[in-house]
């Protein structure tokens, strides 16, 4: 092999390695952690209001029915699984439930750590619910472990093997020698790794949205609750 064309090899492997490891590096910090959440800012969020200290997955559901009916039904549907989730706070406008860490048998799909909920009114005799559901330390563990595989292997790999695959293949006196330009390419083993993790995170969050939808399925089936189509 040509030495220009070890070279032009060399930085194309290189220039994309690098490119997808500062993809990964976006991805997993976008994995936001929630923080300390105030009992306002979580009120607020459930309301429709975004608020800067709480990131949460957020959905919404219209029924026919009154705010009261529909608060009793959604705490009758989460109390059904069990000693699963306990129901911290129940209104006519919201309800409240956290996942209990030692039950034993926790309904698949519900990966959050807490979800909320806000009821308002919609039209007549018509009820909007909106949830929002919190991951808390299961999205901050997978962003951790994400970073940390990311900045402890993926970059260490990167610089490892370019400079090793720079002097030993791209500059090697023989020019049999410099296809080993090519062994730069198994950089790719440890680039791949962090979108694992964050894959795995988008699905737990599309089982859990799943999960919800059902909930509030089970929820418009109660007596004095409708579903709107």
């Amino acid at each position: 092999m040509e030495l220009l064309t070890a070279q032009l090899v060399f930085f194309a492997i290189m220039t994309l390695g690098v490119c997808i490891w500062c993809h990964s590096l976006i991805r997993a910090t976008q994995l936001k952690s929630v923080g300390d959440k105030t009992t306002d800012a979580w009120t607020d969020t459930i309301s429709g209001e975004q608020h800067p200290n709480v990131d949460c997955e957020i959905g919404s559901k219209l029924v026919r029915g009154d705010q009261e009916t529909v608060s009793r039904a959604i705490a009758k549907s989460i109390l059904q699984h069990g000693t699963a989730f306990e129901v911290t706070e129940r209104t006519a406008i919201k309800v409240v439930a956290k996942t209990t860490p030692a039950a034993q048998n926790t309904p698949a799909g519900a990966n959050f750590s807490e979800v909320g909920f806000a009821l308002r009114p919609a039209g007549e005799d018509t009820v909007e619910i909106v949830y929002c559901a919190d991951f808390g330390k299961k999205r901050d563990r997978m962003r951790m472990i994400a970073l940390g595989i990311i900045w402890g292997i993926g970059l260490p790999v990167i610089l490892i093997v370019g400079i090793v695959t720079w002097i030993y293949g791209v500059n090697a006196g023989n020019p049999g020698m410099r296809w080993m330009t090519l062994q730069a390419m198994h950089i790719g083993h440890a680039l791949w790794i962090p979108f694992l993790f964050i894959h795995q995170h988008k699905t737990l969050v599309a089982h859990s949205k799943a999960f919800l939808a059902n909930l509030l399925t089970s929820v418009s089936l109660a007596d004095g609750v409708d579903s709107v189509h």
